[in-house]
């Protein structure tokens, strides 16, 4: 039976044991497999390129850290972002961002990917409130994430909540950008998220932090990992909250303070890996529990000083992966999950209606996917194939709203390598079935079919100098909320029609010499342009004074530029930066002069990050064994806040300072200022305010021998 009632919300005790038990029963001990492919293309990486202290074997093992039959191949090696391959689509732009915090305050997920070129990071509030990501001029909807074989759910919002999402499980995120997300089908229209759970430790590691800071915010991680030469096991739990109570200033000059604007979560999990003959298993869990105030907009905060919101999320995915071959070698992995995700709103006094208000989604998924690829010769074929079935349960009020979707796919690859594998001839298609089926009447079964091909080159042109080129077609299903949404202010449209487009770009990655092996690592430039034709652009309008609903609009069309720069200039500092250039706008006749901005996509963005670490700085075993200091800036330009670009937040500089020390091998402190220059006016939705500057500090206990894990800590 389905149902979506107000269920009873666990307490954090039950919550904890629940994660506990889960972890428990994952499975038993797991090898730390770390195989390369049979075969692989000459790469534009070679040890003596490695960063300083980084070894040809860490070069491998990073570009492998997935497990046996990972899909990616590292292209550039840096400890916190680096270029990869995709063998799916090898051609195809991927950049993995390391989830380790440096300092005080943990990273929400928005926060790691948006150090990523072509990201764009938009915050409804302060930390642990909702925010979303969009790539390369789409809408956070026009993107997925996906955790091994299983797509994570969306029931309601603007798009996958990169805000509340716990980053303790991960080592790393992979962004797919453009026609490299084919790899994960329908949905992927703009781009794609891959995440990667942390793998357990060798030897046996335990580690507590503890944090505290600025709008009453405090949390709590714990994890522990063990693993031998069979197996090993990995479990975290964390809890975090804050009152939120921040003050800002709004449009017209006003200062006032944040309400209703409260959270906590409790996030636990663990991850399992054991050998299993000449393969292996490996079974990553999830549970989160959120609930928290829903502020509202700046000027009606009164009306929405009661609105709450709950959600949690289960999840599990299991894959096996295996490898053999001599002359002609093969891997093959697959992947069974499943995913429970709740949401539920209530206000006791509505803003429109005055009545109370209350509304709820849940959405069930099972994936299934087996995967292949083949090493022959000068050719790396792929082939997958996927299945899943989802069902969503909506209720406003009295009335619900049920709608299931089935999907099917098939997918073949193959990367052809000439020129003595300096030159790679790519090509990828993908064949999807997808069909939705409502529960109310009024409303006729769907059927697509689309047709998703790719096509790209690399072109190895020296060893320190790559280019390469995609040209891919895409495609996006209306989700189930924009369809069937029904709220008092914001409505669903059942008529929508899918979105499709033509995702294309060009670019190059520049390594230059670092002179010696020990000497400073090479300067790195990246560039790259892109360009994607959306049909049936899908957005919300206003049909009435206080109402909107999702819409088709002819098209939209975004292009422009990316850069990265990586440098390391001297020992122990390190340069990341990154800068987007993004024209974004509708194809409809918008009268004379230039057409408008598409809301929430600046024009120019900007990442720069800079750190500088030394240890060892009183002599061998000295009580201060490292210390850093990280700088990062962040700047957007001005961005439109609604539709037709007559409201704009203008553009904000955002700067961070953080330092922390290592006490010996067990105690790390940390401490962070965030927005230093106290920037209280910004927003990046209509109305929605941003905190000002914020302190936090950590404290972190670490025990036990700590290996490779794909992401350090335990």
């Amino acid at each position: 039976m389905w149902t979506v009632s107000r269920w009873k919300k666990p307490g954090w005790v039950e919550s904890a044991l629940g994660a506990l038990a889960l972890g428990a029963g994952l499975c038993a001990f797991a090898p730390d497999v770390r195989a390369q492919a049979v075969r692989e293309p000459v790469s534009v990486d070679d040890s003596e390129d490695a960063p300083e202290g980084v070894s040809e074997s860490a070069v491998n093992s990073a570009a492998s850290e997935d497990g046996l039959a990972s899909t990616l191949r590292a292209r550039t090696v840096s400890r916190e972002r680096s270029a990869r391959d995709d063998a799916r689509h090898p051609s195809g732009f991927v950049t993995r961002v390391q989830t380790e915090s440096c300092c005080a305050q943990p990273p929400s997920l928005g926060e790691v990917l948006e150090q990523v070129e072509g990201v764009q990071l938009s915050r409804s509030s302060s930390p642990g409130q909702p925010a979303y990501v969009a790539i390369r001029g789409g809408s956070p909807r026009q993107l997925v994430v996906y955790l091994g074989g299983l797509r994570l759910s969306t029931p309601a919002g603007l798009g996958f909540d990169v805000g509340q999402f716990g980053v303790a499980g991960l080592a790393s995120a992979d962004v797919f950008r453009g026609g490299a997300a084919v790899v994960h089908g329908a949905g992927a229209l703009t781009g794609s998220v891959q995440l990667n759970p942390r793998a357990p430790a060798s030897g046996v590691a335990g580690e507590l932090r503890l944090s505290a800071g600025s709008f009453g915010s405090a949390g709590a991680q714990a994890a522990v990992s063990a693993a031998n030469a069979r197996g090993g096991l990995r479990l975290h739990a964390g809890v975090r909250r804050a009152r939120g109570d921040f003050g800002f200033v709004d449009h017209q000059g006003v200062e006032q303070g944040r309400l209703n604007n409260d959270h906590q979560r409790f996030s636990g999990g663990g991850s399992a890996r054991l050998k299993v003959g000449e393969g292996a298993l490996h079974l990553t869990a999830m549970v989160e529990d959120g609930e928290g105030g829903s502020p509202g907009p700046s000027e009606f905060q009164r009306a929405f000083e009661q609105a709450r919101v709950e959600d949690d999320r289960r999840l599990a995915n299991l894959r096996w992966e295996t490898q053999g071959g001599h002359a002609v070698g093969w891997q093959v992995h697959a992947d069974v999950g499943l995913q429970d995700r709740r949401w539920a709103y209530e206000n006791p006094r509505g803003h429109m209606s005055l009545e109370p208000v209350a509304s709820s989604s849940r959405h069930q998924t099972l994936a299934a996917s087996l995967e292949g690829r083949l090493f022959a010769g000068r050719h790396i074929a792929g082939l997958s194939a996927a299945a899943g079935a989802e069902r969503y349960r909506a209720a406003e009020g009295a009335a619900s709203l049920g709608a299931e979707r089935l999907s099917a796919a098939l997918a073949l690859s193959d990367e052809w390598l000439l020129a003595d594998e300096r030159l790679s001839l790519v090509g990828a298609l993908r064949m999807e079935l997808l069909r939705e089926v409502s529960t109310e009447a009024a409303f006729e079964p769907r059927v697509y079919a689309p047709l998703t091909p790719a096509l790209g080159v690399i072109g190895r042109v020296h060893r320190r100098l790559e280019v390469r080129a995609n040209l891919a077609r895409t495609f996006r299903a209306a989700d189930f909320d924009e369809r069937f949404l029904t709220t008092e202010a914001v409505r669903g449209n059942p008529d929508l029609e899918p979105e499709r487009a033509w995702a294309m770009d060009a670019g190059l990655r520049l390594r230059l010499s670092p002179g010696t092996a020990t000497g400073p690592q090479a300067l790195e430039l990246g560039a790259t342009y892109f360009r994607n034709e959306i049909d049936e652009m899908i957005l919300f309008l206003p049909v009435s004074a206080y109402v909107y609903q999702a819409q088709n609009l002819s098209g939209a069309r975004a292009h422009g530029l990316e850069s990265t720069l990586s440098w390391a200039p001297v020992a122990g500092l390190r340069l990341e930066g990154s800068y987007t250039l993004t024209r974004a706008y509708l194809k409809v006749d918008q009268g004379a002069g230039s057409p408008a901005q598409l809301p929430h996509q600046p024009r120019h963005r900007a990442h720069l990050r800079a750190s500088f670490t030394v240890g060892g700085l009183f002599g061998a075993g000295a009580w201060l064994e490292e210390a850093r200091v990280q700088a990062t800036a962040r700047y957007r330009s001005r961005v439109a806040l609604d539709n037709f670009g007559s409201l704009h937040s203008p553009g904000a500089l955002h700067l961070d300072l953080g330092a922390r020390a290592q006490l010996g091998r067990e105690v790390r402190l940390g401490v962070e200022v965030q927005n230093l220059l106290n920037e209280r006016r910004a927003q990046d939705f209509l109305q929605r305010p941003l905190p000002g500057r914020a302190f936090f500090v950590s404290v972190e206990l670490r025990s036990g021998s700590r290996g490779d894990e794909g992401g350090g800590g335990a």
